[in-house]
């Protein structure tokens, strides 16, 4: 696959299951937004490995993943921990929060031959700077919450995902979690 050509592993209506954006977005952003949220946040925490192979496993043409292991680690699944049913979301929650933060960041911002400019028409009104970022603040924590109850998933199904870098292997996840005031 060539460099910077992953599948696009969301759409916008996957990504308003989580929060609310117009359906008439234009989807060049969109896929960027998702495309750079995979590339950052999911390459970061699966590790190269497990990123490509999870990556390798997506049927473009039927936009789903072909292992039931990737099907679970990216839709969710319940499972039998111990005697006690574990209820985890996936991945798909973290991503699309993600990609949705990076859209609210880049949103009413346009690159022109003028420089940086913003687009506002007649009866639109724009976004204070700091409601913009509380938004984007509280998705991405959102999202840290969702890769927490990931790293747990991943970590308690060492057999099924051994390419996942846990705290026993050489090279060591490093994930931590933000807290903020909203």
């Amino acid at each position: 696959m060539a460099l910077n050509q992953d599948p696009i592993l969301l759409t916008l209506a996957e990504i308003n299951q989580y929060r609310d954006l117009s359906l008439n977005l234009d989807t060049t952003r969109i896929d960027q937004s998702v495309r750079e949220s995979q590339l950052d946040e999911l390459n970061s925490f699966l590790g190269e490995e497990l990123y490509l192979l999870f990556i390798e496993d997506w049927d473009d043409n039927l936009k789903v993943f072909q292992q039931q292991i990737f099907i679970d680690l990216w839709e969710g699944v319940d499972y039998d921990l111990k005697g006690k049913q574990i209820r985890y979301y996936g991945l798909q929650p973290a991503i699309s929060l993600y990609a949705y933060s990076r859209m609210l960041d880049n949103l009413q911002l346009n690159a022109t031959r003028s420089g940086a400019v913003t687009f506002i028409d007649d009866e639109s009104e724009p976004t204070e700077q700091a409601q913009i970022a509380t938004k984007v603040k509280s998705a991405r924590g959102q999202a840290l919450v969702y890769l927490a109850r990931a790293d747990k998933f991943l970590q308690e199904k060492k057999v099924d995902y051994p390419q996942y870098q846990t705290k026993e292997s050489e090279v060591i996840n490093k994930f931590s979690l933000k807290f903020f005031k909203v």
